[in-house]
């Protein structure tokens, strides 16, 4: 009798296990790009950043859109400290067709040039480049973050000088210094 309860569980045990595979779990390696747009809307984004950031970070608490007076596109901004969270998308509650971070922060320099130079601390690049590798992996999923880095640290050294734009997996990334240090990623089919 023991023989067949024991049977009996673990062919319960099996009937679950494959009943509930997959059911809510996603697939890591699921492409998050389609054509110019992401796979995801702004609360499907602002899920995945909370998950990403970790116990002790700000989450995104409300990441709603409102239509832009200038243009036929619905943006999402939130501020969290010194960081903006930008993205846009062309419906309302609509997949996502932009994301950027920007970092408003730094030490304005002496100009160089007639060009202004700010100056950012180390830690300031490690905490902004933490959340920007963060919207790279929920962006892209299928290319490993250290191509990413990489780019970054072609562009990051203390003094940030130049933009810089390189296609990474099915992402444009396009670096920029205007008036804050930014990174913006698009899906490569954006022109």
């Amino acid at each position: 009798m023991k023989r067949y309860f024991k049977i009996l569980i673990i062919m319960c045990m099996t009937i679950t296990l494959f009943v509930g595979c997959g059911k809510n779990v996603k697939d890591s390696t699921q492409n998050r790009v389609e054509g110019s747009t992401f796979t995801f809307t702004a609360e499907e984004f602002k899920n995945y950043y909370n998950d990403s950031i970790g116990l002790f970070d700000s989450e995104l608490k409300d990441f709603t859109g409102d239509k832009s007076e200038s243009a036929d596109y619905y943006q999402y901004i939130e501020i969290i400290g010194n960081y903006v969270i930008y993205a846009t998308s062309a419906t309302d509650g609509g997949k996502l067709t932009r994301l950027q971070i920007s970092y408003k922060g730094g030490t304005e320099k002496e100009p160089v040039a007639g060009m202004s130079q700010t100056e950012y601390n180390e830690n300031d690049i490690e905490k902004f480049m933490k959340k920007a590798g963060n919207i790279f992996d929920i962006c892209e999923t299928t290319t490993p973050t250290e191509d990413f880095n990489n780019f970054s640290d072609e562009n990051l050294n203390g003094y940030v000088l130049e933009n810089a734009s390189k296609e990474i997996g099915d992402l444009t990334i396009s670096f920029n210094m205007l008036s804050d240090l930014s990174f913006k990623f698009e899906p490569k089919e954006v022109k």
